[in-house]
């Protein structure tokens, strides 16, 4: 095999195993059960827009809370979402959520672990189906690319498998060859390497 063709091959495979993941990954994104964390993640995604805009509304944003720790509330000082809460996995679902139109005034309200889910919807912390796609949207694509990533590095590793080697039937279809019918075994182990 060439090196052209061996980097083909590597091209396709790699094309393969990001299209069955992709397919695997993407195919019911919307039937994915709603999970309460979701919201407090879409919610806080407000931050990125807030990071590139001139609009000090946003730094005001009033559906985090109103106080903190008996302050009052602003997106950049010390809060909850600024201390405990990693910003990029944020920015990535701001992207998805702007990739898909949404904007800041679009966005639910976090969650409140101490409300039932009916008070919660009440209360504006349901993202809408849109919202919570395109939002699981990035992170799905970033699945994606971790798994092409695993098997890039398996196959780097652990090298390509050999290719199948056929069985020699000799005499027509279901006839042993010469070397078979004198030595059993070999058919056997021709069998067993196909297995392998």
């Amino acid at each position: 095999m060439s090196i052209r063709s061996g980097k083909t091959a590597q091209l396709i495979e790699g094309l393969f195993v990001s299209v069955v993941l992709g397919s695997v990954l993407l195919c019911k994104l919307e039937k994915v059960p709603f999970f309460p964390d979701e919201s407090q993640w879409i919610a806080t995604s407000f931050y990125f827009e807030a990071l590139f805009s001139r609009d000090p509304s946003l730094s005001e944003w009033s559906k985090l809370g109103q106080s903190f720790m008996g302050r009052p509330y602003t997106a950049w000082a010390e809060n909850y979402w600024t201390l405990t809460q990693p910003p990029i996995a944020r920015y990535i679902i701001a992207m998805g959520g702007l990739g898909g139109g949404y904007r800041v005034g679009d966005l639910n309200a976090p969650w409140q672990f101490d409300l039932d889910e009916d008070e919660n919807i009440v209360f504006g912390t349901m993202p809408s189906p849109g919202l919570l796609w395109w939002s699981r949207l990035p992170m799905t694509l970033l699945a994606v690319a971790s798994g092409l990533f695993l098997f890039l590095f398996v196959r780097d590793s652990a090298g390509r498998a050999p290719p199948a080697r056929s069985v020699d039937v000799g005499g027509g279809a279901g006839t042993p060859s010469r070397a078979a019918r004198q030595h059993p075994e070999s058919l056997q182990a021709q069998i067993a390497e196909l297995h392998v």
